[in-house]
This record gives C-alpha cells, structure tokens and sequence, in this order.
C-alpha cells in the first residue's frame, strides 16, 4: 500500500504551460506553480497512470515516466530507479509526434522543448503539470522526455522515455471521481484510547460487516481519530455506528460543521497522506482539531505547522486509488464523533 513522504511546501514544483485552440503549444516562462499564480491542483482523479520506462544509454531501466490526468491538468511523474538520481529533465508534448520539436533532419531536440528544469541538488522523483486547457477525454497527446542522469556520481547518461530518441502517446482519460464503498447498513465499533504501536489517537475494531462484499471495510482494527473536542467516547464497549465518507457530496451537519464553521475534511484528508514522521498522535490530532473547526485557535508547534501546511496544499485535495481517507462513524450525539483511515 503506498504511504506518501512528508511533502516540505514547495518541494513538488513543476514547470507550468498551456494548451491552445488545435492542441498547439504555448510555453509559459518557466517557473514553478506557486512562482507561476498557479495552484498545486488537487487530486481530484481516480485515473489509474499510464507508466513508460525511462532508458539511459539505450540500455539501462533508469526510472519510470507515470502518466495520468485530472479534471485541471495532465500530471506526467517522473520517478528515477536506485542508484540513479536526475540533474536535468525536459518535457515535450503536442498534438502528434511529428508536431514534437525537431531539427531540420527529423529528430527530436531536448533544448528545445518547452518545460525543463535542472535539478540540484539532483532529485529521484519530480512531476509536471500542465493544465488541460480545451483537451477532452478521447483526445490524443504525443509526448517526449529527455533527462540527464548520474549513478555513483561518476556515471553520466542520456536518459529518453519509453524509447531512445523517440515519443509515446497519452490517451486523455474520463476520470469519475473515486470513494470509498462502505456499507449502507449500521455496524457495531468499539474503542480503545490510545493505540501508541500505530501512533493514533484510537484503536477501532469495526464488527458486523459482510465480508461477501466488496467494500473498503471490514471486521478488524481501524486507526481512529477524534473530529470532537469535550465530548467522551466510552472505551472498550461496542456502539452502533453508520459509517459515512468524509469526501460524500453531502454530509448532516453534525459532520460538515464544527463550532467555528465548516470543517476541512479535505485538509484533513491531505494530511492523512503526508504526515511527517516526527510527528506523535497528539501532534496530529491537535492538528486535526483546527481543521475540523473545533477550535479557532491554531496550535503552536509541529501541530500548527502540519494544519498550515494542510490547508495550504490540501484545499480541493481528493483522494486516489493508495490514497488514505477519512470514513466517520457516525456515533449517538452523546458520543465522540470519530473517523478512522481507510484506503479506497
């Protein structure tokens, strides 16, 4: 199951362009999507990638090229195999392969295309987006990649996506929006307080679930989290519960509101996948409160950081297939109103 890396602010930039009338490409100055006004987009796809293999020196698997594309943007991830690390990335793409920049003799120019970046430090992951423009599902783009990479930092090589010197197609997908299948009939949970061996404020056992279905939930253990502060959850007993999805177009009000307005599941949901690893249950669920608008007063500290970082990058964020996301388990309204972490 994939867990995100603790993302520092700023440390997925991208190139940023745009499409035009025809699919003809207009290259905006290069710069990174904050530099550029454009917001790092939300992952609001549940497009399964296209992946390319990225050859160094015609012969050596240096990395993976994973293509896929949202409601905004074509996303075009770049992840570079151990021991290689890349110093240089160039990124071309237009309506067909011969549109691609080319010299006179046909073949395909890496000073030329219109998204580059030099890496240094030298990186093993960075992604390109750019927005889709009038690009509809259907829609057919030729892309070329080039880069620079170095093993053992002796050992320089040309690297080129999917062939040596050549192009590779992306077909632009209908992406519906994915969640989580959870049943539609009440279960039981209980609770303990706290579950330290997996650094969460709860350890929640879900019971009375058909494991004949194929839903993202089932009998067993369940990280948990609290959306409600002052109000008690009574340990070791088993509730009735109905489980909701954080990301459902609409939630009653006890779970869209806090006391100082609408929560933030988004954010929270956006954090759930970026957690630094410094952090303790009670960093995080410090954090959570703020999101969840229980309390208007941002805390201090590792817990204030990861909320600011949360609503700066996390707004609009939509979870993907190896994405976490919040599943509430609506209590009595005497209780605690927990979430647990499910993956969709």
């Amino acid at each position: 199951m994939k867990k995100r890396l603790w993302i520092l602010p700023l440390a997925l930039i991208a190139a940023a362009g745009l499409f035009v009338a025809g699919c003809e490409l207009m290259g905006l100055e290069q710069k990174g999507l904050e530099q550029a006004g454009v917001p790092e987009p939300a992952n609001d796809s549940g497009c399964v990638p296209d992946t390319f293999d990225i050859w160094a020196g015609q012969h050596y698997d240096a990395g993976d090229i994973l293509v896929w594309n949202c409601t905004a943007y074509v996303i075009v991830e770049i992840r570079i195999h151990d021991p290689w690390v890349m110093t240089e990335s160039h990124l071309a793409w237009a309506e067909n392969c011969a549109k691609l920049p080319r010299n006179k003799k046909g073949h395909l120019v890496p000073g030329r295309f219109p998204y580059k970046m030099t890496h240094n430090p030298p990186v093993t992951e960075y992604t390109y987006y750019v927005p889709l423009g009038n690009l509809e599902p259907g829609d057919t783009i030729a892309l070329a990649f080039h880069c620079v990479v170095w093993r053992d930092s002796i050992n320089e090589e040309t690297g080129w996506g999917h062939k040596w010197k050549g192009c590779f197609k992306y077909v632009i997908k209908k992406c519906d929006l994915k969640d989580v299948r959870l049943p539609a009939y009440p279960v039981k949970m209980r609770a303990w307080h706290p579950w330290r061996d997996s650094n969460a404020f709860w350890k929640v056992q879900l019971d009375g679930i058909d494991d004949t279905t194929d839903y993202n939930v089932w009998n067993g253990y369940w990280r948990g989290w609290c959306s409600e502060m002052n109000v008690e959850l009574p340990t070791d007993t088993w509730i009735t519960v109905t489980l909701l999805s954080s990301q459902a177009e609409s939630l009653p009000n006890r779970v869209k509101y806090g006391e100082y307005g609408e929560r933030r599941w988004d954010c929270v949901n956006w954090l759930l996948n970026n957690k630094p690893s410094n952090a303790t249950y009670y960093d995080i669920q410090a954090a959570m409160y703020y999101l969840l608008r229980e309390t208007d007063v941002r805390p201090g500290g590792l817990a204030g950081q990861m909320a600011s970082d949360a609503i700066t990058y996390g707004t609009g964020f939509r979870a993907r297939p190896g994405d976490w996301v919040s599943v509430i388990l609506l209590t009595p309204r005497d209780m605690q109103l927990c979430f647990i972490e499910v993956d969709p």
